[in-house]
């Protein structure tokens, strides 16, 4: 027995030694190919929870996506994911919006950024500490010192790696990449659909009176390089929440007609409205009278389950526009769960951002 423990202890201790001065991974990755491979083919991507779940057919039907947006099929949860899977890929990765899609999801949120170079790519703070391996790099082989992303060019955080999750110091690196919007809109093409974030770092078409505050990045070139002009969501469209700055149904019928004008194609819409600016119910009327596609309306942003004045509100908006899909998201860990869930489903809404997609599918899955 003491022979037995002693063993025991000295395994542990090599453990602690293998895992110190950097977080042992939580998943074995040794067997996925060069990212070209799945991102020509998503298909070709390993799935680290392939042993506890297998989508339904339906579940990964763009048709079947599209029913959800456009209100036709009323049962159908549009089911989102904050910043992709990061509970087993690292967040904002072309990996994580692949486990997006394969599991069954409908749509990812990302934040882009800008590369000195003028690269739009997806991460979600101004700096590299948290995601990446910065630390261990910086100054290497000409690598700039400073950890803000706009100080590297796009050739130059190639030599990063990312961090498992929602990274931190204790987070593993992974062989994984920062992405581009060209690689996630190749990827997301008549598969999923995106809703971009951080504002301030793009515009989604030139017309110079809509997100006049935003750095001219304009989506629409990256959506014109992949031939894809559908998977980006017409959404957010502010620096914050300030009514000043929000996208207005006006301006994203603009946006919507200006794609469709320069590609034959047009996109669909996911506009955030406020119950409490009294915004949400004439944006649905709006767009369900205009919109050359669908009507949906982020509500307020954030679900509050116990906020019973807003939910009487997104309850009477839900009846009186029932050929409209309504939304929110339920990100804060408090409320991030079936329970609030099933509320929100009980109250009409019918797409939900969430931090527990793979949980958020299942769920979904037993609606139908």
């Amino acid at each position: 027995m003491t022979h037995k423990r002693l063993s025991l202890c000295a395994l542990l201790c090599l453990l602690l030694l293998a895992c110190a001065g950097t977080a042992c991974a939580a998943y074995d990755y040794s067997d996925y190919p060069d990212r070209s491979v799945y991102i020509a083919d998503p298909a070709k991507m390993p799935l680290v929870w392939a042993d506890e779940w297998q989508p339904e057919e339906w579940m990964l039907s763009l048709e079947g996506k599209i029913a959800s947006l456009t209100a036709a099929d009323s049962e159908r949860i549009f089911t989102g994911a904050h910043r992709a899977d990061a509970e087993h890929y690292p967040e904002n990765s072309i990996e994580a919006i692949i486990s997006v899609w394969a599991m069954g999801g409908d749509m990812v949120e990302i934040d882009l950024r800008v590369t000195k170079d003028g690269k739009l790519v997806l991460l979600h703070d101004d700096t590299l500490n948290r995601m990446t391996n910065f630390n261990e790099m910086k100054g290497k082989n000409g690598l700039p010192t400073s950890s803000y992303v706009f100080k590297w060019t796009y050739e130059q955080l190639q030599q990063l790696n990312l961090r498992e999750g929602n990274g931190g110091a204790l987070a593993a690196v992974t062989p994984f990449k920062i992405a581009t919007l060209e690689e996630v809109l190749t990827v997301c093409k008549d598969r999923l659909f995106i809703v971009p974030d951080k504002c301030e770092f793009w515009r989604y078409v030139p017309i110079d009176s809509i997100m006049p505050h935003s750095i001219k990045n304009y989506l629409y070139n990256a959506m014109e390089e992949t031939g894809n002009y559908t998977s980006i969501l017409i959404s957010y469209g502010t620096l914050g929440t300030q009514e000043d700055m929000t996208l207005s149904a006006a301006q994203a019928l603009e946006i919507q007609r200006y794609i469709y004008e320069h590609s034959g194609e047009a996109p669909y819409l996911y506009l955030r409205g406020w119950t409490t600016r009294g915004t949400a119910g004439p944006y649905a009327g709006q767009l369900a009278e205009e919109s050359l596609t669908n009507a949906a309306v982020l509500v307020n942003g954030a679900y509050e389950p116990e906020n019973a004045d807003k939910n009487s509100d997104i309850r009477a908006l839900t009846g009186k526009y029932p050929n409209v899909m309504f939304g929110a998201w339920t990100i804060d860990e408090e409320t991030d769960n079936m329970a609030v869930w099933q509320q929100m489903y009980d109250d009409g809404l019918r797409a939900i951002f969430t931090n527990h997609v793979l949980d958020l599918v299942r769920f979904a899955a037993e609606k139908k």
